[in-house]
């Protein structure tokens, strides 16, 4: 554009904030305006909701579309290309994705941690109250009434710390017999074991030995005498560890670590046994034995390992249920334990409690309970400002993950794609050439005070002086120069903004006044702008408290609205009172 058409540019410049509420808050606010008038008292306001809506407004002209570049504001590999030379595409469509799981996660991330942020915001202003109770009730001194509920509440106290003590009692009394009945039948259970492991040794592999006891061989003809000379030792071992157990038996003791180690003997003697199980089976396989004879003095043995094995899970079963069970008691009773320092705490504090009452209050629980009250309430502007930081967090990875996807600003007709599935692209690389089907587009230049709120995509309502202000039209971002144009001394930079709409009743060279939206909330909190206070730099409301009397409090707010509200970003909650005018 020529710098004397330049010059003829008339920049119009607002920031406009639109907040959308309904009629029934609309005749709130008229309720108690005509309230505070007639009684004469301090005008207040509910902090509310309503959607807010941010605008750049500029004038342009309107010429010739040209082509509209399309690149990704970040670089990454590309996951998806969903169009083709010819394709034709509605305003918003998706063109192509950036791979973007990270970003995914970041705002589910930051969505969590608003809910927490919210859930504690919740569960301090909870305590708030708490706190303002105890302190109005510290301040006001106890009733008579107040003194017999705290003595009825000793009472009931001292009765569930009473039941406590007696339920451990039998708690620990059933636990006693539960593992005391385990252990008189340890030597019925060692007995049993022993009866299998003798069935075992003396009947199943009797037919391989001959002899007598003590001195027994075996019965068939191996191909190792030193085969048969273990043998022989290794029966009267096995004869001594038989004889063991059962030795063992008759010497029980009737305490716990007696019939423990009791188990533990028996059970090594019997491992032991299958140990000579184990080398007859290997002295048979290496035998002279026929096929026939083989397989028989095989299946004694296989007998004697199964009565064997039958006899050590007796044991071991044993050894489990006792452990089972001390570990169930110890559970148990520590439960119970538990109930009864519980219900010596919850008596402790109900006799303070009783004294408090009967003593009154001083002047320094007085003044703790109001640090107390302070510290709560710090807590809860702490909670309500990560509220607000989380917002901030999720908001940026939103950006972010906005940046990763390539959207259509117009309808247009596809005329080239330069992007392929899997390529890595640097970011502002064009990628995809779109030609607007609207034909016409607008030139505008935007103030450096307000191009950082303008990006690309960002839709626009446009109206024509040709045609008043009544008839609108609708348009997008398609391009900002990266460097500024000085107009008689102004640096501005030069928007282009594509008609998302073929019209024959735009032309070449209207005059095209333009309000770029490029900020936009719902359901976000609104108080009038001159109950906000400025000093000290920060901002400050004043807040009506529980006795009426207005408490001022530090709030943080966002978007502005030149008709005179303006969104709480965080310091307050939907439905406070605020004092209007001080």
């Amino acid at each position: 554009m020529p710098m004397g058409r330049l010059a003829g540019f008339i920049f119009r410049h607002k920031i406009t904030a639109v907040i959308v509420l309904g009629i029934a808050g609309i005749a709130g606010v008229m309720a108690w305006r005509s309230r505070a008038s007639d009684s004469g008292t301090a005008v207040t306001v509910s902090v509310g909701r309503g959607r807010v809506v941010e605008e750049v407004s500029v004038t342009g002209k309107a010429q010739a579309a040209e082509a509209v570049d399309l690149a990704f504001e970040s670089g990454g590999k590309v996951a998806t290309v969903r169009v083709k030379v010819g394709d034709r595409v509605s305003a918003g469509a998706i063109i192509s994705e950036l791979a973007s799981g990270d970003l995914a996660a970041n705002i589910r991330r930051a969505n969590a941690s608003i809910v927490s942020a919210q859930a504690d915001v919740s569960h301090y202003a909870a305590i708030v109250e708490s706190e303002k109770v105890k302190l109005a009730e510290l301040e006001r001194g106890p009733r008579p009434e107040e003194v017999r509920i705290a003595e009825s509440a000793v009472a009931s106290a001292i009765t569930a710390l009473d039941d406590a003590r007696e339920a451990l009692v039998k708690t620990q009394e059933k636990a006693d017999h539960s593992l005391a009945v385990l252990y008189e039948s340890v030597d019925e259970v060692i007995h049993e074991a022993y009866s299998k492991a003798s069935e075992a040794l003396d009947k199943q592999v009797a037919p391989l030995f001959t002899g007598v006891p003590g001195n027994e061989r075996l019965s068939f003809i191996v191909n190792s005498q030193q085969t048969e000379f273990d043998a022989t030792v290794r029966k009267s071992a096995a004869d001594r560890t038989l004889s063991d157990i059962n030795i063992n038996i008759s010497g029980l003791g009737s305490d716990e670590a007696s019939r423990d180690a009791a188990l533990l003997r028996a059970k090594s003697g019997l491992v032991s046994l299958r140990s000579f199980f184990d080398f007859l089976g290997s002295a048979v396989e290496n035998s002279s034995l026929s096929a026939s004879d083989r397989q028989t003095y095989s299946g004694y043995i296989a007998s004697a390992r199964t009565l064997n094995d039958s006899a050590i899970s007796l044991l071991t079963g044993r050894q489990q249920d006792i452990s089972e069970q001390r570990v169930d008691n110890l559970q148990t009773v520590q439960s119970a334990e538990t109930a009864v320092n519980a219900a010596e705490r919850a008596l402790e504090t109900k006799r303070r409690e009783l004294e408090l009452k009967q003593a009154g209050s001083s002047a320094e629980e007085v003044a703790a309970q109001r640090a107390r009250l302070k510290q709560a309430e710090a807590n809860l502007a702490s909670a309500r400002a990560r509220i607000a930081q989380a917002a901030a967090d999720r908001d940026g990875a939103q950006a972010n993950y906005a940046k990763t996807v390539l959207r259509s600003p117009i309808a247009a007709l596809v005329t080239k794609v330069d992007l392929e599935v899997g390529e890595i692209v640097p970011p502002n690389q064009t990628g995809v050439v779109l030609m607007s089907e609207a034909q016409y587009e607008i030139e505008a230049f935007v103030p450096e005070a307000d191009i950082a709120k303008v990006a690309f995509g960002q839709t626009a309502r446009v109206t024509l002086d040709a045609y008043g202000d009544a008839v609108t039209f609708a348009a997008a971002v398609t391009h900002i120069d990266p460097a500024e144009t000085v107009i008689e001394g102004v640096a501005a930079y030069r928007v282009e903004l594509q008609f998302s709409d073929k019209d024959e009743r735009v032309k070449s060279g209207l005059t095209a006044n333009v309000d770029i939206v490029t900020q936009e909330k719902g359901d976000v909190l609104v108080l009038p702008v001159r109950a906000v206070t400025a000093k000290n730099g920060g901002q400050f409301v004043a807040v009506m408290g529980a006795g009426g009397e207005p408490v001022e409090r530090r709030i943080e707010t966002g978007v502005r609205s030149v008709d005179g509200l303006v969104e709480i970003v965080s310091g307050l909650a939907e439905g406070e009172t605020v004092v209007l005018d001080r």
